[in-house]
């Protein structure tokens, strides 16, 4: 598991190392200002009064409006309202760029992105201890999931798009920095509530760390994907059928290899076994080499059967990680911090 090492563990140049102490100092500093704002009495009670007012009209929004997720816009809305009303002191500019989370704006100092996350207890409850991210979310730069050491090119390439830094008309160049405010409520289409149990909470705020700090994570926070691209016919890449036993399927993916050794290599990955094409240019990315991995396939006719084929990879959607991993920060001084915090309310 890849945790934040401290800045005097690692060897880099001086402007690196710099910039480098500039953002974990950033991430702590807003961290502090953001937990304060959402774990306040005056938050808390206006998020309570959301709560009352979805449980008086939960019928009307079950079955007239067939809300799965209740919360979502009022908690979105009352997140911006405490935002631009009691941080409009920092805030100089909107963040204008269309690539960003849910609320994003400039300070003195950084770009502040924010995104907002309601997860239910009952029906998500498995997203509630890792962060999902989507590409334009995070500027990490995290190494090819799945990737073969052996063939840098190999694995699933971690798409992340938002940028390290940000320049307002043409200021300083600004980190951009990433921070995510989960709240867990309970519907078990019946009824909602504000999650009160003793092992979950309420409320989360989590810290994705730039990507100016990556080598400080080993470049290795992403966990998986919740799906995935693949390439087709139109790529030149048709799925290769394997077989319809998944106990054979390491011994067919090997198989296939033995039979294309002039154009495939076996690949080892993290937790995968594939197939990669040493000399195939990827036509999404422009790389050489692609890396392919067996995919279960519904069979079209009996929806009993699942087929395994041998599927060129384009690239992974909504990155996951493991909320273990943002947890334990320092600051540029290695003093020790918390990445990720959370509030049980009453």
């Amino acid at each position: 598991m890849s945790t934040q090492k401290k800045l005097s563990e690692i060897t880099v140049v001086t402007e690196e190392r710099i910039a480098m102490a500039k953002v974990l100092d950033l991430e702590k500093k807003y961290f502090n200002i953001l937990w304060e704002l959402f774990t306040s009495n005056e938050f808390i009670h206006d998020l309570k009064t959301i709560e009352i007012e979805i449980q008086k009209q939960y019928a009307y929004l079950q079955h007239t409006w067939e809300l799965k997720n209740k919360l979502k816009i009022p908690a979105e809305r009352l997140v911006r309202q405490y935002i631009y009303k009691e941080l409009s002191h920092l805030i100089s500019h909107i963040y204008p760029s269309a690539v960003s989370s849910d609320i994003a704006f400039i300070t003195e100092d950084a770009v502040i992105n924010l995104d907002v996350k309601t997860l239910d207890s009952v029906g998500n409850r498995g997203d509630i201890f890792n962060l999902q991210f989507e590409n334009n979310q995070s500027s990490f730069i995290n190494k090819n999931l799945d990737m073969d050491s052996r063939f840098p090119n190999s694995g699933v390439k971690v798409e992340c798009m938002l940028p390290m830094e940000y320049s307002y008309d043409d200021g300083d160049k600004l980190p951009v920095l990433t921070y995510f405010l989960t709240v867990v409520y309970s519907d078990n289409k019946r009824s909602f509530k504000l999650c009160r149990e003793a092992d979950t909470p309420t409320i989360f705020l989590k810290c994705l760390p730039n990507g100016i700090i990556s080598a400080l994570f080993d470049f290795d926070i992403v966990d998986n994907f919740k799906t995935y691209d693949y390439l087709d016919h139109k790529h030149g890449c048709l799925p290769i059928y394997l077989t319809d036993d998944a106990t054979l399927l390491d011994y067919e993916v090997e198989k296939f290899i033995r039979a294309h050794s002039d154009q495939f290599v076996l690949i080892r990955g993290r937790t995968k076994v594939g197939a990669f094409a040493f000399n195939q240019v990827h036509p999404k990315q422009g790389t050489i080499g692609i890396s392919w991995f067996p995919v279960s396939r519904q069979d079209k006719l009996d929806k009993e059967i699942r087929r395994y084929y041998l599927e060129a990879v384009n690239k992974g959607n909504t990155n996951r990680v493991s909320n273990d991993k943002l947890i334990q920060r320092f600051d540029s001084n290695d003093n020790s911090w918390y990445g990720l915090k959370k509030k049980n309310i009453e």
